[in-house]
């Protein structure tokens, strides 16, 4: 099983943004979405996560984020 975790933040204060909207692979059709804690925070547990993946993340207020065809664990997303 292969873990995600991704951290959305504010770009000028560089504190965590809550209750950020983010989806793996396709935000539309993905069944992988959820929503950033307090700390701007989430973290994904799928046995499908194989390869490149794309991640994108967005809250009204603040602008969209993606990170596109990348492998790893970690990623920050900066609004």
């Amino acid at each position: 099983m292969r873990r995600l975790n991704v951290t959305v933040i504010d770009p000028y204060s560089l504190d965590g943004i809550e209750g950020a909207f983010v989806a793996v692979d396709d935000p539309i059709a993905t069944t992988k979405s959820g929503v950033t804690d307090d700390l701007g925070q989430i973290t994904f547990s799928e046995v499908g996560f194989v390869g490149t993946i794309t991640v994108t993340a967005g809250k009204e207020g603040y602008e969209r984020g993606s990170v596109v065809v990348f492998d790893a664990r970690d990623v920050t997303l900066a609004l």
